[in-house]
């Protein structure tokens, strides 16, 4: 992986962590959306020049919200939406998914993350996020 900085963020090996094994194609292919997704977030956000105690924040909040994604995309509620109508559905400017209910300073910290992704995708526009991570913007 490199230096210390790039030990804390967005990794391939969280994929696999987000499996279900309900729909093995659907949750690679959107696990990999979300991911590549994370990734953009964290480059744009410049987190790896932040302090080891944020990028630890930001990693587990983005690990947490990948594996939350990744069952609501195999629920039966959520047939056919795509893994970005499922991100907007997720998480807004006020709040995360409740996760974590009983640890709410955890929670907390997972509503932070969420609110300063969200704010991020706002300001690619919520059509554009695809291209974004397409690397077409």
């Amino acid at each position: 992986m490199g230096g210390e900085a790039r030990e804390i963020g967005p990794d391939p090996k969280w994929i696999d962590d987000w499996m279900v094994g309900v729909e093995i194609e659907r949750e690679r292919e959107f696990g990999r959306w979300f991911l590549e997704l994370f990734a953009a977030f964290w480059i744009s956000e410049a987190l790896d020049q932040k302090s080891q105690t944020t990028r630890r924040r930001y990693a587990g909040g983005l690990h947490a919200l990948g594996a939350y994604l990744i069952r609501q995309a195999v629920s039966g509620d959520n047939d056919g939406e795509s893994a970005q109508d499922i991100l907007w559905d997720a998480i807004d400017l006020n709040e995360a998914p409740l996760i974590s209910p009983d640890y709410e300073v955890w929670q907390e910290k997972l509503d932070r993350t969420c609110r300063s992704l969200y704010r991020h995708l706002m300001t690619k526009g919520r059509r554009r996020v695809s291209r974004v991570i397409d690397g077409k913007e």
